[in-house]
């Protein structure tokens, strides 16, 4: 989890922790950008006892976001790695056991995951990636907008995208962040499009077993 706002991070964990049936499975990681508020992270994760750790690092804009990601997601240990930020709230739903029934639709586990907000769209907000997928990769994400990225690759490139029913987990999204103008969205959005066939290949190889 990637977080700047204290209040939003403490709510959130609460939100976690209610809708939570299995905390043994769950190993929360969270990178900050002030380390004067390592200590105060560190006490909302242990009073609700979830196996953890907090990260600092000094942010160098908005699209340094992407590179919290993929950081947390080489460091995480999980079966299944879920990219949130501290405004993401669980709506209703268990979303450990949503999450872990994804394992072994395929053989070599190398799957996205898209899971449903409250106003649906055709990416999810907040995916959730398998380990065997970042191992191939080395990374969770291609810089800025993580969510369309993964979605871009496991719909429309290699057909890996597993969506959990939306009576079994929902989500919402309270923004505390900056929008980007849309020319760098646009910008971002064709560099990812170039990305497509590197990542596809390399996926559908590890697929395949020849990949190591």
């Amino acid at each position: 989890m990637a977080s700047k706002h204290k209040s939003s991070f403490a709510l959130s964990i609460a939100n976690l922790t209610e809708t939570c049936s299995d905390k043994s499975k769950v190993e929360i990681l969270v990178k900050i950008d002030i380390q004067s508020d390592i200590e105060y992270y560190e006490d909302i994760l242990k009073k609700y006892h979830f196996k953890h750790e907090v990260i600092y690092s000094p942010v160098t804009g908005y699209l340094n976001i992407g590179d919290f990601h993929n950081d947390l997601a080489l460091r995480s240990k999980g079966e299944i790695i879920w990219m949130l930020t501290d405004d993401f709230f669980v709506k209703h739903g268990d979303w450990v056991a949503a999450l872990h029934e994804t394992r072994n639709v395929y053989p070599d586990n190398i799957y996205a995951v898209y899971v449903p907000f409250h106003a649906p769209k055709w990416f999810s907000l907040a995916p959730a990636l398998s380990r065997e997928w970042v191992q191939c990769l080395g990374y969770f994400t291609y810089g800025f907008q993580a969510d369309y990225w993964v979605a871009m690759i496991a719909r429309d490139v290699v057909d890996r995208y597993i969506h959990i029913p939306a009576d079994k987990l929902v989500m919402r999204h309270v923004r505390t962040d900056p929008i980007v103008d849309k020319k760098t969205v646009k910008k971002l959005h064709v560099r990812i499009r170039e990305q497509q066939p590197i990542v596809g290949s390399k996926l559908r190889n590890c697929m395949k077993g020849t990949l190591n």
